[in-house]
């Protein structure tokens, strides 16, 4: 069971990184705090945050400019705080030269937020686990994918950071690959009392795992409508980078109905052990919901 802070820090990451809806100084304390204080906030913010940041430009390693524009938002709220104004006009004055402006937002940034290094290889940490400054590097290869969700309209939302997709929209997929060992992806849907929705490759037309370059922010050549064999409920997706090709009617053998009561360790161990997986492959389970169809396009405050 997800503790208090852990489900307080999914709501304020889940409106930290849509950009439909505000975020001030008194949010980014908030949830600051949480992730000083709470190992699973700081495990939900790693999360999200590494999704974002594979879907804005396929690099784990530095903030996207939708992440520096919060930072800056941050920073404004707190200089304009009335307990703050004479600290305000000392940086506005600053502010009206560009290049110091620039320096001295960052060094705000810095100090105002501090959430935890990223991962790299799905399992485990890489670097410092303490907390520090947002775009902390990333020293391991990085292997894992992205997902996005596309509407109607053709409005694309991220799937993993926002923690929904909509029954009726499409799915698009990202690879990040840094490591020339992992040449394959194969990516299936599972939910409970559910089907295998099958995402890349798509049987029966193709029937073996997908080749993928080394390549940052790579988009794989299909699309998924979220639709006939999914419904409401958790969704997990589960991505296996590998150096050999799987083929489809083994891999269909492996997922059996068991596996969607494991916890997503026991789900890595059971499939890394039916499928015979090297040390060097990489199996990533990303954790989501599926919801009613709505219009993803309409900001909410």
């Amino acid at each position: 069971m997800a503790s208090q802070a852990a489900e307080r820090a999914t709501a304020l990451v889940r409106r930290y990184l849509d950009p439909g809806r505000s975020w001030d100084a008194g949010l980014d304390a908030e949830l600051r705090g949480l992730l000083r204080e709470d190992d699973a906030a700081r495990a939900v913010y790693r999360r999200a945050v590494t999704a974002h940041r594979l879907m804005a430009s396929g690099s784990a390693e530095a903030p996207s400019g939708f992440e520096e524009r919060r930072m800056m938002d941050a920073v404004v709220g707190a200089v304009a705080a009335p307990a703050r104004q004479g600290a305000a006009r000392g940086i506005w004055s600053a502010i009206r030269w560009p290049a110091l402006g620039v320096a001295v937002a960052a060094g705000l940034a810095l100090l105002l937020v501090q959430p935890p290094g990223l991962v790299g290889e799905v399992g485990g940490e890489v670097g410092d686990p303490t907390l520090r400054a947002r775009g902390g590097e990333v020293q391991a290869p990085l292997v894992g994918l992205g997902i996005s969700g596309v509407t109607e309209g053709g409005a694309e939302y991220e799937v993993v950071a926002s923690g929904e997709a909509f029954l009726g929209d499409w799915v698009r997929f990202y690879t990040s690959n840094d490591r020339a060992d992992i040449s394959y992806v194969f990516v299936v849907g599972l939910q409970p009392d559910r089907p295998v929705a099958w995402y890349a490759p798509l049987p029966p037309e193709e029937t073996q795992s997908l080749p993928i370059p080394v390549e940052r922010h790579h988009m794989l050549p299909m699309e998924n409508k979220l639709a006939a064999r999914h419904e409401a409920g958790p969704l997990r997706v589960v991505a296996l980078f590998t150096g050999r090709p799987l083929d489809a009617d083994v891999v269909g053998r492996v997922l059996t109905a068991d596996l969607s009561a494991l916890v997503s360790s026991e789900l890595e161990s059971a499939l890394r052990e039916r499928l015979a997986l090297g040390a060097g492959d990489v199996v990533q389970i990303l954790e989501t919901r599926v919801v009613p169809g709505k219009q993803k396009e309409t900001s909410r405050e």
